[in-house]
């Protein structure tokens, strides 16, 4: 493998003058690799020649070499998206053995500063870096021919189908069939979804807030249970928050960024999902199948039935008063309510909408 290294990254890690490239070399195996650092930042984006593929590392392990940095995050930004475990190995086997040259090229180092923007796009809806992996690789570049730029493409699509070449299933990673309920006292709303057991939950999150139409408005966690209690304030056995004020006077809390499903499931086979603490959603997560070489893109939404609140309605007796509401014309509150429910976004339980909604959520 081959990393053409930024004069930027050069300084930074001390490497000296580092040689010209080869005029010839693969570049399926072959990364650009550059550093942005600031006062509280400190950030790798590598970009593959051949396919535009970004990965994108926060908080590059100083001990470790750039080959083993960017091989742990493309490992598990591909996992995440599916792909087959065997092809990842041996895209991992076939790149041993790194060597270090001089980034040349004004229109690579042109590729690579889009690259880079990309992954600040990615950055805004995760900070998890093979989440924010998965969401620069999936944003359209331009190919280049020439003088003119003519069709776009998506990097990780054109990163997938060299992986063909290997004459393996690209497709083939461990998934979870999981069916969630929102409670809302007698009038749940179910999603079933197929989900990569390799996303971490922080992605399950956001495959949730699309599959219930959400807004992602308000805190939540997820509480891992082996058995549901019949007590309504049962603590979890494992319960994962967002911020380290949530882990104080909580033995049984750990932060949730970068924990992978896979982690406890499906060891703990029940989850709560808890969104919005002062409505109180509670969605009750139970694995319906496990599903091995799974050949699909996920998440898939299954199936679905029953309509979600709308954001900020006050619990489920204000989801109650508002469904009464807006289903009687003749209530004085009426339009107001509907207003009120476009400017919420809020709209009855669309499958189709939904799926695709939940398809894209990811990538």
């Amino acid at each position: 493998m081959i990393l053409h290294i930024t004069k930027r990254l050069g300084d930074c890690l001390k490497l000296g003058k580092l040689p010209d490239p080869p005029e010839d070399f693969d570049k399926f195996y072959s990364w650009r690799v550059n550093i942005a650092q600031g006062k509280r930042f400190r950030l790798l984006v590598f970009m593959n020649d051949a396919s535009r593929y970004t990965v994108f590392v926060s908080k590059p392990d100083k001990k470790k070499d750039l080959s083993e940095i960017l091989f742990e995050t493309l490992r598990g930004a591909l996992l995440a998206d599916n792909v087959n475990p065997a092809v990842i190995d041996r895209y991992i086997k076939e790149s041993a053995g790194a060597r270090l040259y001089r980034n040349l090229g004004r229109k690579e180092s042109s590729w690579l500063i889009r690259a880079a923007d990309n992954v600040w796009f990615g950055s805004r809806d995760s900070k998890e870096d093979s989440a924010v992996t998965q969401l620069a690789s999936a944003r359209t570049v331009p190919s280049y021919t020439g003088a003119d730029y003519h069709d776009y493409y998506r990097p990780d699509e054109k990163f997938y189908s060299l992986l063909e070449t290997y004459g393996l299933p690209v497709r083939g990673g461990l998934a979870f069939d999981l069916k969630a309920r929102l409670d809302l006292d007698g009038a749940d709303a179910i999603r079933k979804l197929r989900v990569s057991a390799n996303i971490t939950f922080s992605q399950l999150h956001r495959v949730l807030q699309k599959a219930f139409s959400w807004r992602n408005s308000h805190l939540h966690s997820f509480g891992m249970f082996k058995e549901w209690s019949k007590n309504y304030y049962a603590q979890p056995e494992v319960e994962l928050v967002l911020s380290k004020e949530d882990l104080a006077g909580n033995p049984n809390a750990r932060l949730s960024a970068n924990i992978r499903l896979t982690e406890y499931l499906p060891q703990y086979s029940k989850i709560l999902y808890s969104y919005d603490f002062g409505g109180d959603w509670r969605h009750y997560i139970e694995i319906e199948n496990v599903v091995e070489n799974c050949a699909e893109k996920l998440p898939i939404l299954l199936s679905g039935e029953g309509d979600s609140p709308p954001e900020d309605v006050g619990g489920i007796g204000g989801f109650e008063e508002f469904l009464r509401i807006i289903n009687d014309p003749s209530d004085d509150e009426y339009e107001y309510y509907v207003n009120w429910a476009k400017s919420q976004f809020w709209k009855p339980f669309d499958f189709e909408e939904a799926a695709r909604d939940v398809k894209r959520c990811l990538n």
